[in-house]
C-alpha cells in the first residue's frame, strides 16, 4: 500500500512539474514532494508557503538548484550567519540574490571568494575595485583578472598574480601600458616561460634562459632566434630535442644536421619532413646508432641500401623494415638465411611461400610457428620438412621418455611428427591439448592419450568423443572423464546408465551435470 501511494506521489509530482504548477498545487505538496518537484522545476520555491521558505532542508535544495531562489528565502534564516555561509558553500552565485545588507557584507564576500573566486561575478561592482579582495580572488583563480576593475588591472602586483598562468584571455585583459613595460614583464617571463608566446620573443638572453629551463618555450621565440645556428648549436648540445622548435631554415639545412652527427644526440623524429626522407641523413644516423632505423620514415625504410645497412648492424631491425621490402622475396630471403625466425615479420604473402618457408625452418625450426596457417595444414609438405631433422627427432624422443615431456614442450614443427606424438601421449596424455588437430581426430593417438590420462578425452574430436569404446576406456582410467562425452553418447541413456553402473565413481559428476537427480 505504501509503495502504491509513493508511486502515485511521484506521478503527481511529474505531471505537475511538466505543466505550469499553480500556487495552490505547489502548496498542496508535503515537504518530501516539494523537494522532489523542485528537482524538475526549481522556480516553484517562490510559490511555496512561508513555512517551507523558512525550512532549512528545502532552502538548501532550492539554492543548490537555483541560486536566484535566495530572493524568496524567509528573512529569519538570514539572521543565522552560519546558515548563510552554508548557502554560499552550496552555490556562490547566491550572493547576487541575498538581501542588500548581506550583498554588501565584506566579510561574507571574502568568504565567498575563498570558497570560489568566480564569486567575483556575483558581488556588487564596487567590490571589484577592492584591492585586497581582488588580489585574493586573482591569486586563487588568475582568470578572474578579466572581471576586476580597470584601475586594479593596472596594479602590477595584481597583474603579476594573473600572469602566473599564460592564458590568452588574461593577456588580452592586460592594459597596454603593462604590455609595454619590459622591466615589469621580464621577471614574470622568467618565472613562467610560457608567457613568451605573448611577449619578448626577440629577447635573446631571455629566450636562452627559458629554453634551458622549459624547453617547450623555445617554440614561442622569434624566427630569427630559432634560425640562429650558433645559438641552436649550443642549445642542442644540452637539449637535443629542442631541434623540433628550431626554425625552418635550420631544420631544412642538410649540412647543419649532418654536422651535428654523431656528437649530438638528436633523433630522426626531430627533423623536418623534407630531411626525414633524405637518404644521406639516414645513413649518418645509422652510423651514429643503428637504433635510429626504427624512427625513419616509411620511404627510407623501404630503401634497400639503407635497410641492408641497418640489418647488417642488427637483424632485429628487420621488424621495422618498410612494407615493400617485407614483400620482396629476394630481400627477405637474405634475412631468413641468417635468422629463420625473422620470417614472422615478412608479408603475409611471403609467409605462405613454401620456398622461403623451407629456408626459414631449416635455418631455425622454431620459425615454423610463424608461417601462414595454410602451410600448417599442408601435412605432406610438413612431412618433407621433418625428414630433414632426423637427429633432432631422435633427441626429442629420448627427452620425452626420460623427462616425461608432454607434446606441448616441443617446438610446433615437431608436434607434427607422429612418433613423437605417440611417445608423448604415453607419458603425458593430457598434452593431447597441444597436439595438431589431425592428431586429435586420430583414434590411435587419442587411445594412447586416454589410457595414460582419461581426462585427455576432452581434447579429442567430437567424433571420437562419441566412440563408446574409447570413451569407456577414458572413464575407466578417470571417472571424471564422463563430463566430456560427446553429445550423441550423452543423449544415449542406455550407455550413460551402463557407465554409471560399471563405474559408480561417475555418480557425483553425473549429478553435477544434471544427469542424475540428487
Amino acid at each position: 500500500m505504501k509503495r502504491a501511494l509513493f508511486s502515485l506521489s511521484l506521478l503527481m509530482i511529474s505531471s505537475l512539474a511538466d505543466a505550469k504548477m499553480s500556487t495552490q498545487q505547489v502548496q498542496s505538496l508535503n515537504k518530501d514532494q516539494s523537494i522532489e518537484a523542485m528537482a524538475k522545476e526549481p522556480g516553484i520555491f517562490s510559490q511555496m508557503s512561508k513555512e517551507f521558505q523558512a525550512d532549512k532542508d528545502i532552502v538548501r535544495k532550492a539554492i543548490q538548484l537555483f541560486p536566484a531562489n535566495a530572493f524568496y528565502v524567509h528573512s529569519s534564516l538570514y539572521e543565522d550567519r552560519e546558515f548563510v555561509e552554508e548557502l554560499v558553500d552550496y552555490n556562490v552565485a547566491v550572493i547576487r540574490d541575498l538581501p542588500r545588507d548581506l550583498q554588501y557584507d565584506r566579510r561574507l564576500i571574502q568568504y565567498a571568494i575563498q570558497k570560489d573566486s568566480i564569486a567575483v561575478l556575483y558581488i556588487p561592482i564596487e567590490f571589484r575595485d577592492d584591492p585586497s579582495l581582488m588580489k585574493l580572488a586573482v591569486r586563487r583563480n588568475p582568470l578572474v583578472y578579466n572581471f576586476i576593475s580597470d584601475r586594479l588591472k593596472k596594479d602590477k602586483y595584481t597583474a603579476s598574480l594573473a600572469l602566473s598562468e599564460a592564458k590568452p584571455e588574461i593577456w588580452r585583459a592586460l592594459p597596454q601600458e603593462l604590455k609595454d613595460d619590459t622591466a615589469f614583464l621580464k621577471p614574470l617571463v622568467l618565472r613562467n616561460c610560457s608567457l613568451l608566446q605573448f611577449t619578448l620573443q626577440t629577447d635573446m638572453d631571455l629566450v636562452l634562459s627559458c629554453a634551458q629551463r622549459e624547453p617547450d618555450s623555445l617554440q614561442y621565440a622569434s624566427s630569427a632566434i630559432r634560425n640562429n645556428t650558433a645559438l641552436m648549436r649550443d642549445l642542442l648540445k644540452v637539449k637535443p630535442n629542442l631541434l623540433i622548435y628550431a626554425g625552418d631554415e635550420i631544420r631544412d639545412n642538410k649540412d647543419f644536421i649532418l654536422s651535428l652527427l654523431p656528437e649530438y644526440r638528436i633523433k630522426p623524429s626531430y627533423l623536418s619532413d623534407k630531411l626525414q626522407d633524405d637518404l644521406d641523413i639516414a645513413e649518418a644516423f645509422l652510423e651514429a646508432d643503428s637504433i635510429h632505423y626504427q624512427e625513419f620514415s616509411e620511404f627510407v625504410r623501404n630503401n634497400e641500401r639503407i635497410s641492408r645497412m641497418a640489418i647488417q648492424k642488427s637483424l632485429l631491425l628487420f621488424e621495422f623494415v618498410g612494407s615493400s621490402l617485407k614483400d620482396d622475396s629476394t630481400f627477405v630471403e637474405e634475412v631468413v638465411r641468417r635468422n629463420g625466425s625473422s620470417i614472422r615479420f615478412a608479408s603475409d604473402r611471403l609467409k605462405a611461400d613454401k620456398d622461403l618457408a623451407y629456408i626459414s625452418v631449416t635455418q631455425d625450426p622454431k620459425a615454423f610457428e610463424h608461417l601462414d596457417v595454410s602451410l600448417h595444414e599442408d601435412l605432406e609438405w610438413i612431412q618433407g620438412l621433418l625428414n630433414d631433422f632426423p637427429d633432432k627427432i631422435n633427441n626429442y624422443g629420448a627427452v620425452i621418455v626420460e623427462k616425461k615431456w608432454g607434446i606441448g614442450k616441443l617446438p610446433l614443427l615437431f608436434r607434427y611428427e607422429r612418433g613423437l606424438v605417440e611417445l608423448a601421449m604415453q607419458v603425458r596424455g593430457i598434452s593431447l591439448k597441444k597436439a595438431p588437430s589431425h592428431f586429435q581426430s586420430d583414434s590411435k593417438i587419442v587411445s594412447l592419450a586416454v589410457e595414460q590420462n582419461g581426462l585427455a578425452i576432452q581434447y579429442a574430436s567430437q567424433d571420437l568423443r562419441n566412440q563408446p569404446k574409447l570413451v569407456a576406456n577414458a572413464i575407466e582410467q578417470n571417472p571424471q572423464a564422463i563430463k566430456f562425452v560427446g553429445d550423441r553418447l550423452y543423449n544415449d541413456e542406455k550407455f550413460m546408465k551402463k557407465m554409471n553402473r560399471k563405474y559408480p565413481d561417475t555418480t557425483p559428476y553425473l549429478r553435477d551435470m544434471g544427469y542424475l537427480q540428487q
